[in-house]
């Protein structure tokens, strides 16, 4: 008499080979994750610098032009004037600013200066976002 079924070899073979499809199948689902927290910290920080600009156009204030072209040293100059500092959560709690997923730090700063007659800019430190 014949018995049915597989044998003990066999059914190892199967599971080393689903294993073998799941291993790849994880790193690819890793790897296109980490790709989209990427792209949503980069939107984040492009709509974070748009919030800063119309945060800046509404509060009619004038500065002239910055001489400095070292935005980080100009964040922690107490007599700026040719620019503002705003905390994230500033700008967040005056409805400049959505922080999606709470990816920014609301107790950092931004700065909104200008760099020419023409061109206004903002600069997002490193750790403001993303950490």
């Amino acid at each position: 008499m014949k018995q049915k079924g597989f044998t003990l070899v066999e059914l190892l073979a199967v599971i080393v080979i689903l294993g073998a499809i799941a291993t790849v199948a994880s790193v690819s689902v890793f790897s296109i994750i980490e790709a989209q927290k990427e792209e949503l910290l980069k939107e984040q920080i492009s709509n974070l610098k748009d919030s800063a600009q119309s945060y800046y156009v509404q509060s009619k204030r004038y500065f002239t032009v910055c001489t400095s072209n070292d935005p980080a040293t100009m964040m922690n100059d107490a007599s700026l004037s040719c620019g503002i500092v705003v905390s994230i959560g500033d700008l967040v709690h005056q409805g400049y600013f959505e922080n999606k997923n709470q990816i920014c730090n609301e107790t950092k700063k931004v700065l909104i200066y200008r760099a020419s007659q023409t061109d206004t800019r903002v600069y997002v430190p490193d750790d403001a976002c993303g950490q």
